[in-house]
């Protein structure tokens, strides 16, 4: 039987977000601040960048359509942790949630380093270690308190945040295209390799920002009608990041000359300079920046406590992680995973030009683990599917395979820089073997490999 996650005898205030909420949970999710780092990281392909980075996002909405078929299956399963143990028992359950809490809490680290770059360039002079640490406990912590008072008041706080740093956004999208010049452009392919190739190569740079993806399914207890709501609300996430991610890219990459493009933020500072003729719109960009990076940090940190909490409600994890508040925030899981990223930036940030090497090592393992749980997720929808005896119709085939493809892709990439770091390798050997000493630990604690029953609909 689950454990009791209250510490108090009264019911947890539930505070179930609706389809909009939903949609900006996503959207805050993805967003964060991987999407001033494309330009500069896809200038050197040439704009055929781009075109990798539709195709990423057509794979990351092939990969959310299986999200939303396994909750409409399933209702508010626990997410990937639920939908991979309905499919294949307790244990594959316990190792997708083991690898989402690495992804998730490893990849905070690294959107909270970016993030402390960004407050940075609003400050009129560079910043001490001491005052990029403190930035950074605050963009770690911070969070954290905004999700204490609930999840309707999470998401009011990141909705605020996120409207307020797409208006600049959305500024750029629609001036800039009528001062798009070809010579900024540059040639199409820049790679030196065929045109398939040189997608092939820009995938690893654009796979990175659908990361979250899974958002919304991760958080299917939380919300409204989780049977109709987290398709829609993927979907319609998806569509939105792409559609920005697309243009956004473009206008900078076709205002900002190649040499300018070195700084991700700097780049979408300096085109809005441009289009409007004052650094101050590069200034308004740059709190854009960090208005949409501390929108995600507060979505990504309630995912840090969510995952152990569904897993440790079904005695998977260890009984601490199911504790919740009397708004039901999981908060045991949400402070020590903020805590762990904080172990990981304090080498970052005091390491110099070793910090950036730590920072690769952190993106390559939370990569990996983010696509061993697309992986298993598209494997689990294969499998419900298969188990209904429904079968599957060719537009949904040909869905599974892109999806499927697309978490490969996600696994390579970050497979490739591990391999170049050798430390990421070790990470996640030892992150490995704590979790099969945890799984050790529960199995002589719970009965054995019997899927659970999927949680009633709402």
């Amino acid at each position: 039987m689950p454990v009791s996650t209250q510490d108090s005898t009264s019911a947890p205030q539930r505070q179930l977000l609706g389809p909009v909420r939903a949609t900006v949970f996503i959207v805050s999710s993805m967003l964060g601040a991987g999407i001033f780092l494309l330009p500069s990281s896809l200038s050197r392909f040439g704009t055929i960048g781009i075109l990798a980075l539709v195709v990423s996002g057509f794979g990351a909405l092939a990969l959310g359509v299986s999200f939303g078929a396994l909750a409409s299956k399933l209702g508010s399963a626990a997410g990937p942790y639920g939908f991979a143990e309905d499919a294949f028992g307790r244990r594959v359950g316990f190792w997708t949630a083991w690898m989402f809490w690495l992804s998730a809490w490893t990849g905070t680290s690294a959107i909270v380093t970016v993030w402390v770059s960004y407050v940075g360039f609003l400050l009129p002079r560079e910043m001490s270690t001491v005052e990029q640490l403190a930035v950074a406990a605050i963009g770690l912590f911070t969070p954290a308190l905004i999700n204490f008072a609930g999840a309707r008041a999470m998401s009011r706080a990141q909705s605020v945040a996120l409207l307020v740093s797409c208006i600049p956004i959305v500024i750029l999208v629609a001036v800039g295209p009528f001062s798009i010049t070809r010579d900024f452009l540059g040639p199409f392919n820049t790679s030196g390799q065929p045109a398939l190739l040189a997608i092939a190569a820009a995938l690893p740079v654009t796979v990175f920002v659908f990361v979250g993806v899974e958002a919304v399914a991760v958080l299917a207890d939380e919300i409204e009608n989780p049977r109709r709501n987290v398709m829609r609300a993927t979907v319609v996430g998806v569509l939105v990041c792409l559609v920005v991610y697309v243009l956004t890219t473009a206008v900078v990459m076709g205002t900002v000359a190649a040499e300018d493009r070195r700084s991700g933020l700097c780049s979408f500072s300096l085109c809005m300079s441009y289009l409007f003729g004052t650094p101050l719109a590069g200034t308004l960009m740059a709190v854009a920046a960090v208005l949409a990076g501390f929108s995600g940090l507060v979505g990504w940190a309630l995912l840090s406590g969510e995952a152990p909490k569904s897993a440790a409600q079904d005695t998977m994890f260890p009984a601490v992680f199911a504790r919740v508040t009397s708004r039901g925030v999981p908060m045991t899981g949400i402070l020590l995973s903020q805590a762990m990223a904080a172990a990981v930036v304090l080498p970052v940030l005091l390491g110099g030009s070793g910090g950036l090497k730590v920072l690769d090592i952190v993106l390559s393992v939370a990569g990996i683990a983010a696509g061993v749980v697309f992986l298993v997720t598209v494997m689990a929808d294969i499998a419900e599917t298969r188990k209904s005896g429904t079968g599957l119709s060719w537009p949904r085939r040909v869905g599974v395979v892109v999806a499927l493809g697309f978490s490969v892709a996600v696994m390579v990439a970050s497979s490739i820089e591990a391999v170049e770091h050798m430390q990421a390798v070790v990470v996640l050997l030892l992150w490995l073997a704590i979790g099969a000493v945890t799984l050790r630990l529960v199995d002589r604690r719970s009965p054995g490999d019997a899927p659970r029953e999927a949680h009633a609909p709402r």
